[in-house]
């Protein structure tokens, strides 16, 4: 009997321990215990409220009180990801040392000055920018449509790489260099030589979903023609001024 009542106090005690160090839900703004309690207002953790005494599930890291406020909302320069749930910083601003995942997609957060930048084969990007566009050596679909911001580049086997007059410059594409059309031809018929620099002749160009070499820009039959004569009268016309 004694021996059950023992087990019985133990039983209630283990209850009573295990309900008061379970935690609580706060929400925004309110008195909570570090590393007890869970903050379930988006953006927010239980952190000091300037008091230096006193914690309260308050907006953190990249994350500010919204207007009203009872809420948080995304720093400036600083987006929020497709889940809802965290701020990605924009070109050049700060994040954690070495944690990528702070920044833009595509993006990494540098390693000297713990900024967000565009990641390697991706354009530099300018500050502020909140996308990272596709460069020399990226990852693309057959759709080629990353590798479109880079004259010159096309999709290839999911790879963005340089049509046959071009050679790959860093994340861009540089016209191969020439000193007569006879040079570019050999590596694209409808190329040309211009300023030492191969490039697609007027009114062609290479296509980002197609393949390495250059194609109509405006298409086929009656417009194809009609564009690419447009072009060659206006390339005539700069000539003679």
């Amino acid at each position: 009997m004694t021996a059950n009542i023992g087990m019985l106090t133990k039983f209630c005690l283990l209850l009573f321990s295990v309900y008061c160090c379970q935690g609580a839900d706060i929400g925004y703004d309110t008195n909570c215990a570090t590393g007890t309690d869970t903050c379930t207002v988006t953006g927010t953790a239980c952190i000091d409220d300037g008091s230096g005494s006193n914690t309260k599930c308050l907006c953190d890291g990249f994350w500010e009180a919204n207007t009203t406020p009872d809420g948080c909302v995304c720093k400036t320069g600083y987006n929020l990801n497709t889940a809802g749930d965290a701020c990605l910083g924009e070109v050049g601003s700060a994040c954690t040392a070495s944690t990528d995942s702070d920044c833009l997609a595509n993006g990494v957060c540098t390693a000297t000055v713990d900024t967000c930048a565009c990641g390697a084969a991706y354009l530099a990007g300018s500050a502020n920018d909140d996308t990272c566009s596709a460069g020399v050596g990226a990852t693309c679909t057959a759709s080629g449509n990353e590798c479109r911001q880079v004259a010159g580049a096309y999709c290839n086997t999911a790879v963005c790489a340089c049509g046959a007059a071009y050679t790959a410059s860093s994340t861009l594409c540089d016209g191969t260099t020439c000193t007569a059309d006879s040079v570019c031809v050999d590596l694209d018929a409808n190329s040309m030589c211009y300023n030492g620099k191969c490039q697609c002749k007027a009114g062609y160009s290479v296509n980002p979903s197609g393949t390495n070499l250059c194609v109509t820009t405006f298409g086929s039959g009656v417009n194809g023609i009609v564009g690419s004569m447009t072009v060659l009268i206006g390339s005539l016309l700069l000539a003679m001024l």
